[in-house]
Order: C-alpha cells, then sequence, then structure tokens
C-alpha cells in the first residue's frame, strides 16, 4: 500500500489559526489503497525536523500544506530555494535575516511530483489554483527546501509538493483575500486524486 504523508502548520505569529491546518484537518476522505499519515509541524526554524520526519514515516508521496495570507489563490510551489530571511521570528522566537539553509546546498531543488499536469487539470475544473514559482523566505520554504534536499540526498522515492492556501474567509478582520474553508478541503481532495490516480 502506497504511503501518502501530508503535513500543516500549526498558527504561527499572533494568528490564533492557520488556513493549512484547518483545510488538513477537515480532510476527512479517504483513498482507496493508500494510507494516509497527518502530522501538525511546528513553525520553527529545525534543520533535523524535516529530514527525521521523511526517514520515519518514509512516504511515497508528500503533501506539505501552508499558509500565505494575502494570496488570493490555492498556490502549488514549484520551486525551494536555499535561503532564509524572516521579517518575523518563528514560534520559538528565532529570526533569521539572510542565510543559507544548507551551506553546501544546491541553490534551489524543484518539486518531485507532476505539478504542471495537476494544476492544468484543477484547473481545467475550474478551482482555485495556481502553479507558484516562489514559496517565501520564511519557514514555508525553510522545511520544502530541506524536505527535497532530504529526498535528494538519500536517494529517496517520493514525489514532494508543497501547497500554499491563503487565508480562509472569517479568519482574518483585515482586508486580505481569502477562499472559504469547504472550497479549499473540496480543491485539496481533488488534487489529491489527479495527483495519485
Amino acid at each position: 500500500m502506497k504511503k501518502l504523508l501530508i503535513t500543516a502548520f500549526v498558527p504561527f505569529g499572533k494568528q490564533t489559526h492557520n488556513s493549512s491546518l484547518e483545510v488538513v484537518r477537515k480532510l476527512r476522505k479517504q483513498f482507496k489503497g493508500i494510507e494516509l499519515v497527518f502530522v501538525k509541524l511546528p513553525v520553527v526554524f529545525n534543520i533535523d525536523l524535516y529530514g527525521d520526519l521523511l526517514k520515519q514515516h518514509q512516504p511515497d508521496y508528500l503533501l506539505m500544506c501552508g499558509q500565505a495570507g494575502g494570496r488570493k489563490l490555492i498556490e502549488c510551489e514549484k520551486v525551494a530555494i536555499n535561503y532564509v530571511y524572516s521579517r518575523q521570528p518563528d514560534n520559538i522566537g528565532v529570526i533569521i535575516k539572510g542565510s543559507r539553509i544548507i551551506y553546501d546546498g544546491p541553490d534551489a531543488y524543484f518539486s518531485t511530483a507532476p505539478l504542471l499536469p495537476i494544476v492544468n487539470k484543477l484547473q481545467e475544473e475550474k478551482l482555485p489554483v495556481q502553479m507558484s514559482f516562489s514559496a517565501g523566505t520564511y519557514v514555508c520554504n525553510f522545511s520544502y527546501y530541506l524536505m527535497l534536499h532530504t529526498i535528494h540526498i538519500h536517494h529517496l522515492c517520493c514525489e514532494a509538493m508543497f501547497v500554499h492556501f491563503p487565508y480562509f474567509a472569517g479568519q482574518t478582520a483585515d482586508n486580505f483575500p481569502s477562499l472559504g474553508l469547504k472550497e479549499m478541503v473540496n480543491t485539496l481532495k481533488r488534487l489529491i486524486e489527479i495527483w495519485l490516480f
């Protein structure tokens, strides 16, 4: 049986919710022939955490989910860069203002999942998804780069992608773009169906 590891982050900063975690929590659908494993991640700059997670679970597929406040659509991230620059601390107070993640690592890694056909199919179905070529320079990109680095250096047979979710409707009182939580959950279900089957 194939294994799908899905991760999502806890809230960070002064926020009480993280849209990625809320979406993943509501993902109740079971996929025939697929073992689902859900892991809630802390928002921390911890190099060992992400590689250890892959070694522990040894998934065939890795779906990382994060929140990107200000974005209008669900975005599938093509690239993770070897750089971190945080304007705000992580959840244990660490701020890194400009540093390579892995000193002698490649400048970037591409997703090992077939993102373009997945995104194209979701767009054909009129779902609120697009490709993105910047996962930022905060913990989302940090974790994505380290996961892809681990896959690369250990020659793991694992298709991995990172998906950013906007705020869900009602999450913030500010004038930020948002999508309905149910719409985001349904879109994630379709993404998994298209990807795995």
